[in-house]
């Protein structure tokens, strides 16, 4: 990357930023762009790092497959999406009502 020390001083969120999960798929969508002369403007590490995932996919990457390819999609984007528990759990732990005396 051609980004300097400077851009960190700017930028300070960078410091707690994930640079394998967010940064390098950012960048290399950009080199993308840049390669087939599709940016006309240099993007800062601020802009790499600024906006959340969902809306960097809506900016970048949404209308261009291959860029979809080099990404990944977002879980709400297609696909299915895996559960943490399994559907009716909620009934399991569903608090009694109370009765009313009198």
């Amino acid at each position: 990357m051609r980004s300097g020390v400077e851009c960190e001083v700017d930028v300070p969120k960078f410091l707690g930023v994930n640079f394998e999960k967010q940064i390098v798929p950012r960048y290399n969508v950009v080199e993308c762009f840049r390669g087939k002369g599709a940016i006309g403007f240099e993007v800062g590490l601020k802009d790499l790092v600024m906006p959340s995932r969902l809306r960097f996919y809506n900016l970048y990457v949404k209308l261009y497959q291959e860029c979809e390819k080099i990404y990944g999609r977002l879980k709400g984007c297609g696909g299915e999406v895996r559960r943490k528990h399994p559907v009716g759990l909620w009934k399991l732990f569903k608090p009694e009502k109370f009765l009313k005396e009198g």
